[in-house]
């Protein structure tokens, strides 16, 4: 009965990834996926500020500032300066 018992296999051979097999290449991998948390924070800010730029439909220049807004009596935080914290945020 010895002969017809099935012999255990092999584990198939595997080939590590390179951030596996090399630190320097991981410590690379983390610092990219550090990098992209930011940019994807500031990516949505963006659209956010956009949208909201757009809902408004105003058609003004950008020229006022904060500074220009207030003298005027304008909120601070219109159209204007959404567009000036958009192009802030690029």
């Amino acid at each position: 009965m010895a002969l017809l018992k099935k012999k255990e296999a092999a584990e198939p051979y595997r080939i590590p990834s390179l951030a596996e097999a090399d630190p320097a290449y991981a410590a690379l991998l983390q610092k990219q996926s550090d990098l992209y948390a930011p940019q994807s924070k500031l990516t949505s800010e963006r659209r956010d500020l956009q949208k909201r730029i757009d809902e408004s439909g105003a058609t003004e220049p950008i020229v006022p500032a904060r500074v220009v807004a207030e003298l005027l009596g304008d909120a601070t935080d219109s159209t204007p300066m959404l567009r000036k914290r958009a192009t802030d945020n690029r």
